[in-house]
């Protein structure tokens, strides 16, 4: 665009840059028409990204900024369209910052590809263009085939505390790149787990890549009774990971 013009001229090129600022300025005219909201349901604002200019699927990427949805759910987030699932956050995110693992985006050239990353909160929404490369690590992605307590077969309930086995295939061989969270059944607003004052400790020399053992974490929703957990797991090296649901008692 030339000095002092106003508008764009046929044929000329709009950098993402440019992009950027026009939907910065819509939403902050859209915020300050609606005027501001209580709690997690206020305006939002995305200030950037980490890393800053561009990243690969299947990698982990940060949204910075303000009013971002926290705990965010399966719709929180969406990548030209394509929603980031639940599982692919990090328990690290916070309502400053959220971290996930990029999914899949469909069909990326080589050359990568400018995409809308688009936050909902459940009453604001805010978006900013981002470059996108193509999935460079095609790892296979992890399988569980039971959790238990160890030396305990499958099926029996874990207690906090315990030696807890994760078994399966395609885990990372090194136990604490696998990313594992935790979250417990039938309860309103549970807590993710592990908390991030408190991470998960690992027995690195009796995991392997078909078997992770951690110290089963204090989850303070099970009180009582047992209660069913369910546990994801992410290899590092693949955006899809797997599930799996056990009991857990006091």
């Amino acid at each position: 665009m030339s000095n002092g013009d106003t508008h764009v001229r046929p044929g000329e090129v709009i950098s993402s840059s440019l992009i950027n600022q026009i939907l910065d300025r819509l939403a902050a005219l859209e915020a300050g028409a609606a005027g501001p909201a209580p709690g997690n349901g206020g305006p939002i604002v995305i200030d950037g990204f980490e890393p800053e200019l561009e990243v690969n699927v299947g990698r982990l990427l940060a949204i910075l900024g303000s009013g971002l949805p926290f705990p965010p759910t399966a719709t929180s987030v969406t990548i030209g369209g394509f929603a980031v699932p639940q599982l692919a956050y990090l328990p690290t995110s916070t309502s400053a910052r959220l971290e996930f693992v990029v999914p899949n985006l469909g069909v990326i050239p080589q050359d990568g590809r400018d995409l809308f990353v688009r936050v909902r909160n459940g009453i604001a929404s805010a978006q900013r263009l981002y470059h996108f490369l193509p999935l460079i690590d095609e790892s296979p992605a992890p399988n569980i085939t039971g959790v238990h307590p160890q030396g305990q077969p499958e099926g029996t309930p874990i207690q906090i505390g315990a030696q807890t086995v994760v078994e399966g295939t395609n885990f990372a061989a090194a136990a604490a790149s696998n990313q594992i969270t935790m979250v417990p059944l039938g309860v309103s607003n549970p807590q993710t787990y592990p908390r991030p004052e408190a991470p998960l400790v690992f027995d690195t020399a009796g995991s392997n890549t078909s078997r992770v053992v951690f110290t089963m974490p204090d989850i303070i929703e099970i009180t009582t009774a047992a209660r069913r957990v369910r546990l994801d797991l992410r290899n590092g090296m693949n955006p899809v990971g797997d599930s799996h649901e056990f009991f857990v008692f006091r």
